[in-house]
């Protein structure tokens, strides 16, 4: 994959910007659907989700494209009891363009791991140009599975139950 041109971003302080966001509150993850499908379509993801507006329209700024979806917030439920009313939130989606500019130039602390399969997998996307052969869907597979590791809640390794039990 050959690194496009940094336009949009001004200053190592943008940069900065960019990369603690994406580090603290964004999420960098690879989907698969292959439901009703003879062989799976692998899809990269780049998202920042906020309640606060003027963050998230910051991030579509410095990265120069993408799209910001709000959504209503929610009175949420437990059984028969109401228990928390949400706020109205805010994502950014980076679009697949944007991420091949964008991931080759920064780097990530928490989630690098995160940023270099993503570009493994853009690779391999724009590789294959659509034809699918067993050898790319095998790693593509890898992949995947990676990054749901990576992206699993509760990432203990090795603790089967809580300390003192």
């Amino acid at each position: 994959m050959s690194t496009i041109e940094w336009k949009y971003i001004t200053s190592e302080h943008d940069k900065g910007y960019l990369e603690g966001v994406l580090d603290s509150e964004g999420s960098l993850y690879i989907t698969k659907n292959s439901k009703n499908r003879v062989t799976p379509v692998y899809q990269v993801h780049v998202i920042v989700v906020n309640t606060d507006h003027t963050l998230v329209e910051l991030i579509k700024t410095i990265v120069g494209g993408g799209n910001i979806l709000p959504r209503k917030g929610q009175v949420m439920y437990y059984k028969e009891y109401e228990y928390t009313d949400t706020k109205d939130t805010f994502t950014y989606y980076m679009n697949r363009v944007d991420m091949e500019r964008v991931l080759p130039n920064i780097t990530l602390i928490v989630k690098e791991a995160n940023r270099i399969l993503l570009l493994d997998a853009i690779e391999l996307l724009e590789k294959s140009k659509w034809k699918r052969n067993t050898a790319v869907l095998a790693e593509l597979e890898v992949l995947y599975q990676e990054s749901r590791f990576l992206n699993r809640k509760g990432k203990e390794v090795g603790i089967s139950a809580p300390i003192g039990v």
